[in-house]
């Protein structure tokens, strides 16, 4: 009798909210393509209980080997990108659905993605399918580094990315696919929660959402004019507009020097958030304004028709503006010259902002979400 097919979400960094999103939007859409599926979230969620449980009410949850029901199915993590031991034993006919959002591209050690790919192969050759949902690729300049990426495809039963650079990368380089399609970012799609459809009022805010990323990327100089700036947007905001400031954690504390520091200058009283993923998803829905350099910061944002600045550090940050229309307002690398000239833009124009982006998503989330669902369909069924 054959095993009951098993989905095991793999790739993300339970720190990270954006990830986390990622992931648990996944098994929604594996849950509405296969209503038989049970799913294993192979590293642990940072959800209140409350809302775990509701998440995993609306999924069937597996341990290892998909008999025991569990809301605790979690096998111990290394680097977050790496796939499991869960997810190792997974059988012919099981699924990986891999939900890293940026670990493909010269950015990141070869070591790292050498090691994915051969995971990817050897499951690939016991017959399981390895999905890679919606993620950025690129640049690749490395001869060697575009082989060991050859491999990952080839091992792939489908390949999403998420913006038309990554798939322009990934064509450049020669690494092309009957199985590569371009799909958006769907984590703006979570519907695990009832409560959680139905925003509440507005709020009179500026909601900022810092990254350590700029400090990692561009040095501590430039960190420092970071702070500054964003310290600087915070003052105007209030003393300007009336407006209220919150400074968000949109991970599990490796933003936290960053927010302090921005705090520490602002001279004026100022909200810190943490919540857990969701709650900060309905937090941002909740602001009028966002200033981000969290990818998924924006997209809490975009997908929730708030006008948004995004300060990022590649190009998903821009590619996921232009897409939703909002490229004037994308800054990647330092140059913060234009951004207070920005932030007076966005305000006086948030009304117009709000119409447009609702617009988009009206069109762009509905669309994309049934073709992947669709391709995703065809791919664990052929």
């Amino acid at each position: 009798m054959p095993h009951a097919k098993r989905y095991f979400i793999e790739g993300y960094d339970p720190s990270n909210w954006g990830d986390v999103l990622m992931a648990t939007s996944s098994a929604s859409i594996v849950q509405a393509v296969d209503p038989t599926a049970l799913v294993v979230f192979s590293r642990a969620l940072p959800y209140d209980p409350v809302v775990q449980n509701t998440i995993f009410a609306a999924t069937n949850i597996s341990e290892d080997y998909g008999h025991k029901p569990s809301w605790l199915p979690f096998s111990k993590q290394k680097r977050p990108f790496e796939i499991t031991a869960s997810a190792k034993r997974a059988r012919n006919g099981d699924v990986v659905v891999f939900c890293n959002g940026y670990i493909f591209g010269d950015p990141w050690p070869t070591r790292w993605i050498e090691k994915l790919a051969n995971a990817f192969e050897s499951l690939h050759k016991r017959g399981v399918k390895i999905i890679l949902m919606p993620q950025s690729f690129g640049p690749f300049e490395n001869a060697d580094r575009i082989k060991i990426f050859e491999k990952i495809i080839h091992s792939s039963q489908i390949v999403f990315t998420r913006d038309g650079r990554s798939m322009d990368y990934l064509h450049h380089s020669g690494l092309r696919g009957l199985n590569v399609f371009e799909a958006i970012d769907y984590t703006g799609t979570l519907n695990f929660n009832p409560a959680f459809a139905n925003l509440g009022k507005q709020e009179n805010r500026l909601a900022i959402i810092p990254n350590v990323k700029i400090r990692e990327k561009y040095g501590d100089d430039a960190a420092a004019d970071y702070i500054q700036l964003l310290s600087s947007l915070s003052r105007r905001v209030i003393w300007d507009y009336g407006l209220d400031v919150s400074l968000i954690h949109h991970t599990a504390g490796k933003d936290e020097a960053m927010i302090t520091g921005i705090a520490s200058q602002i001279d004026a009283d100022v909200s810190i958030v943490k919540l857990d993923p969701l709650a900060t998803r309905r937090y941002i829905g909740e602001s009028q304004l966002v200033v981000s350099s969290r990818f998924h910061g924006v997209m809490n944002a975009l997908t929730q028709n708030v006008p948004v600045i995004s300060l990022g550090w590649s190009h998903k940050y821009s590619e996921i503006m232009k897409l939703y229309g909002a490229q004037d307002y994308s800054i990647i690398g330092t140059d913060y010259a234009e951004v207070p000239k920005l932030l007076d833009t966005l305000i006086s124009h948030r009304a117009n902002i709000r119409e447009t982006l609702s617009r988009a998503n009206a069109t762009l989330i509905s669309q994309q979400l049934d073709r992947i669902k669709q391709q995703f369909s065809n791919a664990i069924n052929n």
